[in-house]
């Protein structure tokens, strides 16, 4: 397993631009309608959630010059919604 430190190292370097980030967010929905997955409101805002936190994490660490300026997150978070409980 390659674990968070390669999901880290692999976004080193890029420099994700807040219109990168943006886009990417917008086309990971489009695909949840391209593939048929719920469409109910907490399913999506729970995914939109998680894929918001998770693109700005990955901006900070593809822009980040030394370890310190690195977002401190270390694990992907559990995320949950209405309908799964």
């Amino acid at each position: 397993e390659l674990g968070f430190r390669h999901l880290i190292d692999v976004h080193r370097h890029l420099k994700i631009t807040e219109e990168q980030r943006q886009r990417f967010v917008e086309l990971y929905l489009a695909a949840l309608d391209a593939v048929g997955m719920p469409s109910d409101r907490p399913f999506r805002d729970a995914v939109r959630e998680h894929v918001e936190f998770g693109s700005r994490v990955a901006m900070q660490n593809s822009n980040a010059a030394t370890e310190a300026e690195l977002h401190p997150l270390r694990e992907v978070p559990i995320w949950t919604w209405e309908g799964d409980r």
